[in-house]
């Protein structure tokens, strides 16, 4: 045993327990004559952990030609080893509840916690790993030593509460404090606990995997890398302060470890976006508020907006033959004697409106955001004028349904206009992803059997325009973003900031 664990043991140290059906559920997998039948019936007796695997093997992840409505069923399609493994991951996060007031920061430890899970598996794939469920528990629990050492040393947070974003000095703070750090803990725990050796030796190792070891000349693990390089992936998310820093140490070890080059760090990261939108309607089962699914997604749109991270793709932020200008947008003439749905202003109300809300009586942050349609302009290529004619009034409809009233939307041609009044950054986010759902994967009819779907992009002007900046400058930085979001890919989201 480690000199530094086994002095901290020595003092009697209280460990966290297991929760009670992670138990039963590693003793089942650790047993050669558990059935499928035997594990379907105690999964089936916890409803919260029935439920939670059947809307994960249901999602986009797994993309079943049918609905899998049973647990048995799921082990069927999926395999005995895979459902323990999920099995395993959901009830493991009945951990979250536990907390101690010494500091910890249990709503951030478990954040980071659930993007590094979705990161490892996202590194597995990249990395073309087979057992990809392993990587996820693994990279789930890689800091739940943090919550152990919390329960042996009570207080060792404390002095760094409001620190604990920068996972580097949590690491500098345990090792000083105690000569022991956070990832050999949790090994430590998970051993106990009866985990595989897998995932026991990977999130050991997690903060000196075999390729960051100066002088070493030991073979490298590609399970192990995952789990070490996915808490990097998760603060280029997190910790926006140190995005670049974070970035440049995933680009590098990704590199070194795996032999990922930019455009694979760059795809990691859109795979980590897209499987926490996929994922979105499980993940909220997992978290004790459901905006905080929303939040991690916001957080996800910003940091694939980031100048730092585009940077790891040569092709990223490019400008391209697709850029459009203010100009363009203002002086469209793009089916501008359409009729539009009631309540959708005319371009003059809608900057008049948006002046009385800059009026130092009116208090409030404003977000102005541009929605593209990208593709409508093809449509009346190909259908006329009068199916985009009808679109844009359906479109129409469905902002002002999901907005709320005070919110105020205009039409420039093929780009609305919305401003979204006294919303924070984080709402203004979402309340344009939920606008973003309307749409995805409808199709509308167009006639002779023919169907069509719109294709969107939207940017953000965050909290402009305030007392001191113009519409004009507004609606440029909207412009800006929102052609970063359609050279994203289709249904993007890309906010800028006012410059100082």
């Amino acid at each position: 045993m480690d000199k530094s664990l086994e002095a901290l043991l020595k003092g009697q140290a209280k460990l966290p327990s297991i929760p009670a059906v992670a138990q039963q559920v590693l003793a089942m997998a650790n047993n050669p004559n558990t059935s499928s039948e035997q594990l379907a019936s105690t999964l089936s007796a916890d409803p919260a952990i029935a439920s939670t695997i059947l809307r994960y093997v249901n999602s986009a992840a797994y993309a079943q030609v049918e609905k899998i409505v049973s647990v048995q069923r799921a082990i069927v399609s999926l395999g005995f080893r895979e459902v323990t493994n999920l099995a395993l991951t959901f009830s493991l996060l009945d951990m979250r509840r536990r907390g101690t007031d010494d500091g910890l920061n249990a709503p951030y430890l478990w954040r980071r916690s659930l993007m590094s899970a979705i990161a490892a598996k996202a590194i597995g794939r990249q990395a073309r790993e087979r057992e990809l469920e392993p990587l996820f528990l693994a990279g789930l629990l890689q800091d739940i030593g943090m919550l152990g050492l919390s329960f042996a040393k009570p207080e060792i947070y404390k002095e760094i509460s409001d620190k604990q974003t920068d996972h580097s000095l949590v690491a500098a703070h345990e090792a000083s404090q105690l000569k022991i750090d956070h990832a050999k803990f949790g090994g430590f725990m998970l051993q106990k606990w009866g985990l595989p050796d897998k995932i026991v030796n990977a999130i050991a190792q997690s903060h000196t995997p075999a390729f960051s070891r100066e002088g070493e000349n030991q073979e490298i693990d590609p399970f192990n890398t995952c789990v070490a390089i996915s808490g990097i992936v998760a603060d280029v998310f997190l910790d926006s302060e140190n995005r670049a820093k974070h970035a440049a140490r995933m680009a590098d070890f990704l590199k070194r470890g795996l032999g990922i080059d930019s455009d694979g760090s760059r795809n990691i990261l859109k795979t980590v976006q897209e499987d926490l939108k996929s994922l979105a309607w499980v993940l909220e089962k997992l978290v004790a508020d459901a905006d905080e699914i929303q939040a991690l997604r916001v957080q996800a749109q910003e940091a694939l907006s980031d100048e730092t991270v585009a940077e790891l793709n040569n092709t990223a932020g490019s400008d391209g033959d697709c850029a459009i200008t203010l100009d363009d947008v203002r002086n469209s003439d793009f089916l501008k004697s359409a009729a539009d749905f009631q309540d959708v202003l005319s371009a003059d109300e809608f900057e008049k409106a948006i002046k009385t809300h800059q009026t130092p009586e009116k208090s409030g942050t404003l977000h102005l955001a541009l929605m593209r349609i990208d593709n409508i302009r093809q449509i009346q290529e190909d259908y006329g004028e009068k199916v985009p004619q009808l679109l844009l009034k359906v479109v129409g409809r469905n902002i002002l349904k999901t907005l709320r009233g005070n919110d105020l939307v205009t039409r420039y041609g093929d780009v609305f206009g919305i401003v979204l009044v006294g919303s924070t950054e984080d709402g203004a986010h979402i309340a344009m992803d939920r606008l973003l759902e309307c749409f995805r994967g409808v199709n509308y009819s167009v006639g002779d059997g023919k169907n069509v779907e719109l294709i969107m992009s939207v940017g953000i002007a965050v909290g402009t325009p305030d007392h001191n900046s113009s519409l004009d400058e507004a609606l440029e930085i909207a412009m800006k973003a929102l052609n970063a979001a359609h050279q994203a890919g289709q249904f993007e989201i890309v906010a800028h900031l006012r410059a100082a």
